[in-house]
């Protein structure tokens, strides 16, 4: 038998087993008093008998007596012991606890501690210590700590660059199971939790109910930047996804911290993604030992789910964090015909369900999304227009949007294909999922003034899109499954409630309701703004009027207006503009006037103290931003609005418009400017950059009508 220097597990009198040699042929009564496995090395008191399961993961029959694990369990080396940094949202939860690395656990119980390493929710009781003697029927998880952070995502090929690394104290970690006696040849590893060891065997795998899809064409260049798997060719990189345990047994947001970087993913949205990318290569039309590696992975996935819930784990942790966890138990089931692990799967929570419900949305959908809770308890907020979300409602959004659906589809999409609808078991999430993927849009008069997400449509991973626009209308029709629920917390408890779908008639009454609720609040709003012009109005009107008339009283002509053409400047600086005839231009007009810093200077006489009006004629044709431009008058502000006065398109360079210097709080009214009688100098800068066409400037009487008409005849 030869050796694999990459996965050999280490047997008594050198000999060497292969790890992922098919377990039929495989000698059962091998006696070690060693194994291997990830790095991880098991030593043992005397010779024990040992073989591997259907996926590679080590059993010996016991009890037995383990006397050390290498590498060894204990404090954090005097050289690791880094400060572990914060991840990209601050995240300074993981501490720099040296008590324990490379730890290991018999897991009995689901809870929100382990006992692997002490920088994340570590409680020294869970923590093996060595020698250790090991009943049947249970299961040594060890581990091997990193010693500084981050480290590489394992799903670093379908992350965007923000995400690529992660802050995962383990780095992997391997099962040693201990049965009463040598299991079946062919036998699946039991669940890593508890002391129920059930043994499936890969002969009962149902190969018929997987679908033999051509494989769709895939736009490889989605994401291209950073998405570098490519399915389905990448075979290979999605058996090494589930090659290793994934553990799951922490009912915290913190499994995340203790996930190992190099067996799963660290957030539960990846775990979505993944199982919803193997369970769609597993539908397409490739032969039987193409599929047998990646099957067997998933499969095991879904035994230790169901090991995990059946000692009281649940995942509905909110966010992103628990997504990706029931369709694996469900389609072990199914591929196993172990209605037991199904059964498993109802007697607990699922963030998928926990999170999709049936009601009377906003826009008239009826499949609806919350996070239930997060942080706290959250409250229904798609029953509401936009308008009416707290921060708390605009955070649920958020995480809608990026974390939940996007994860879910792929799941969706091979239940339907393999006839799972009725035995997942919540028809809410799958019509939920159909909403997300609507590529048409029937509810865009009732969402208006807002539009519909742009991430809705699709998910984060080509192949699923693909995979859904080709086969989703051809999967087989079904039943669903009839037992509308939502899960609720009433009275300090959590509890499924009967949740049934609302009838059209309800829907069109509760989207009719908030159009009411919108026309008046219109109303409302149209009323607040003609009182606050009249007060704008008045305040004015108190402001100016004495000002105004004193400039009557001192003579200011009432039909003064300079006109100060712009082709005229009496000095510039930082560039040249350069004067042309221009269509609809009182003369010539300047153009050119594109750069930063370019200043232009202009001679002005007035004829009296007082207050007057400036206003410029000009035409822009850029779009985007407007164009900054300020005005001094002999070198000073004359007030605050000259500092910036923006320029808009005017829809065309030879559209000429005119703007006045305006005070906007007081609904755009002129801005008047005290000046002396006399000479003055106007300076006009330049300072966002961009052109502005300028046909001239004027500084006219308060009374004026400023129009073009007005001024040029």
């Amino acid at each position: 038998m030869r050796q694999s220097a990459r996965t050999a597990g280490v047997l008594a009198a050198g000999f060497t087993m292969v790890v992922g040699m098919p377990a039929s042929l495989q000698a059962a009564e091998t006696r070690v008093t060693q194994l291997s496995q990830y790095g991880i090395t098991w030593t043992f008191d005397q010779p024990v008998p040992a073989g591997q399961f259907v996926n590679g993961d080590w059993w010996v029959v016991g009890p037995v007596t383990v006397t050390g694990v290498t590498p060894a369990p204990g404090p954090a080396p005097a050289n690791q012991r880094i400060d572990t940094p914060k991840n990209q949202w601050g995240d300074t939860s993981l501490g720099n606890d040296d008590r324990m690395r490379n730890g290991s656990m018999i897991v009995l119980a689901a809870g929100g501690t382990q006992g692997y390493d002490s920088r994340s929710s570590y409680d020294p009781a869970l923590s093996v210590t060595f020698p250790c003697m090991l009943e049947p029927n249970r299961s040594l998880i060890s581990s091997i700590s990193n010693p500084t952070l981050p480290v590489e995502n394992f799903p670093s090929k379908i992350m965007w660059p923000s995400e690529k690394s992660c802050q995962c104290v383990l780095k992997t970690a391997a099962v040693l199971t201990v049965l009463p006696e040598a299991p079946p040849a062919d036998a699946f590893r039991p669940p890593y939790a508890g002391t129920n060891k059930p043994l499936y065997r890969a002969s009962q795998l149902k190969w018929t109910l997987l679908q033999r899809l051509t494989p769709p064409v895939v736009d490889d260049q989605a994401h291209a930047h950073a998405y570098t798997l490519r399915l389905p060719q990448d075979w290979d990189q999605m058996e090494r996804y589930f090659q290793r345990p994934w553990l799951e047994h922490l009912m915290s947001w913190t499994q995340q911290q203790i996930n190992p970087n190099e067996n799963q993913p660290n957030y539960g949205r990846e775990h979505g993604r993944l199982v919803s990318l193997a369970s769609l290569m597993l539908q397409l039309d490739v032969p039987q030992a193409r599929k047998q590696k990646l099957l067997v992975g998933l499969v095991q996935y879904g035994i230790d789910i169901a090991g995990v819930a059946d000692v009281g784990g649940y995942w509905n942790e909110g966010g992103g964090h628990s997504s990706g966890r029931k369709w694996p138990v469900v389609f072990a089931s199914l591929m196993l015909d172990a209605p037991e692990l199904r059964a498993q799967a109802e007697r607990t929570v699922f963030q998928e369900d926990a999170q999709t419900y049936y009601g009377t949305g906003w826009f008239g959908q009826t499949a609806l999304y919350w996070m239930v809770q997060h942080h706290g308890p959250r409250e229904h907020y798609e029953e509401k227009p936009p308008e009416q979300w707290s921060e708390w409602d605009q955070n649920t959004e958020s995480y809608r949007i990026c974390c939940n659906a996007r994860a879910w589809v792929g799941e969706a999409l091979a239940a339907r294909l393999m006839g799972a609808i009725a035995s997942w078991n919540h028809d809410a999430f799958f019509d939920y999922c159909d909403r997300w993927m609507l590529v048409s849009e029937p509810y865009g008069a009732n969402r208006a003034p807002h539009a519909r997400p742009a991430d809705e449509t699709s998910t984060f991973d080509p192949f699923v899109d693909a995979m859904w626009r080709t086969y989703r209308d051809a999967a087989p029709e079904q039943p669903m499954a009839g037992n509308p629920r939502m899960w609720v917390h009433e009275g300090g408890a959590s509890k499924w409630v009967p949740n049934p779908k609302p009838s059209p008639a309800d829907v069109a009454a509760h989207a009719a309701g908030i159009r009411a609720e919108r026309e008046r609040a219109v109303r409302e709003q149209e009323a607040r703004e003609r009182e606050q012009e009249g007060r704008a109005q008045a305040t004015y009107g108190a402001a100016v009027a004495q000002q105004v008339a004193d400039a009557k009283a001192a003579g200011v002509p009432e039909t003064f207006a300079a006109l100060i053409e712009a082709e005229n400047p009496t000095a510039q600086g930082g560039g040249a503009v350069k004067p042309a005839r221009r269509p609809g231009a009182h003369g010539d007009a300047i153009w050119g006037w594109d750069a930063p810093g370019h200043w232009l200077e202009y001679a002005v006489d007035v004829p009296q103290n007082g207050l007057y009006q400036i206003a410029w004629k000009c035409a822009r044709g850029e779009g985007g931003e407007p164009g900054i431009r300020t005005l001094r008058i002999d070198g000073e502000f004359p007030c605050d609005e000259a500092r910036a006065i923006a320029i808009p398109n005017t829809g065309g360079w030879n559209n000429w418009q005119m703007h006045r210097l305006r005070w906007p709080e007081y609904r755009d009214k002129p801005c008047l400017v005290k000046l002396r009688a006399g000479a003055h100098t106007l300076r006009v800068e330049n300072v966002s950059g961009g052109g502005v066409n300028l046909d001239y400037l004027v500084v006219a009487a308060p009374f004026l009508d400023l129009t073009t008409a007005t001024l040029e005849n």
